[in-house]
């Protein structure tokens, strides 16, 4: 009975990893050929996946500015184009089974052996505030940093014009 269930469940994770595959990746960051050979992509020149082109275009933005220069948000899915549409991308129907399969097991298992993450996420804001804070030490020890210099500079002359 619990191989039944297990391999049910197994089943439908497989469909409905499928089915969100299809509907997610949408969206990809297409690179040009510049970029494949700096940034070493090994001649695959889309990444990542994207439900809509705003999601696209926010991940583009977040990008240094080379990779800015050098890529673009493409359509990827759908009838319209071209290589990447049921096949999304693989060769033949073949691949793309056993590309789909690949993905889905490696994803099981990236979820099962995931280290857990217990540390809160914090917004951007947090992050660059906290990031201006540790400048801002920074700052302030070297400043601590010349004034005991400073002092010890100014003591030693002293002592020099007493002698």
């Amino acid at each position: 009975m619990l191989k039944k269930i297990l391999l049910l469940f197994m089943f439908l994770s497989c469909i409905i990893n499928c089915l969100i595959s299809f509907v997610y990746a949408q969206y990809q960051i297409e690179y040009d050929q510049a970029a494949n050979k700096t940034l070493h992509l090994g001649g695959v020149t889309r990444r990542g996946n994207f439900a809509t082109p705003e999601e696209c275009r926010a991940y583009w933005n977040s990008r240094p500015v080379y990779e800015k220069a050098h890529s673009k948000c493409v359509h990827v899915g759908g009838q319209n184009s071209g290589s990447y549409g049921i096949t999304g991308g693989y060769g033949n129907s073949n691949d793309f089974a056993r590309g789909m399969a690949v993905n889905i097991f490696g994803s099981m298992l990236q979820g099962i052996f995931a280290p857990v993450n217990n540390q809160p996420q914090i917004s951007a804001q947090e992050a660059a505030r906290a990031k201006q804070m540790e400048l801002d030490r920074q700052q302030n020890v070297r400043m601590l940093q010349e004034q005991e210099r400073a002092r010890l500079k100014q003591e030693e002359k002293e002592r020099k014009e007493k002698a």
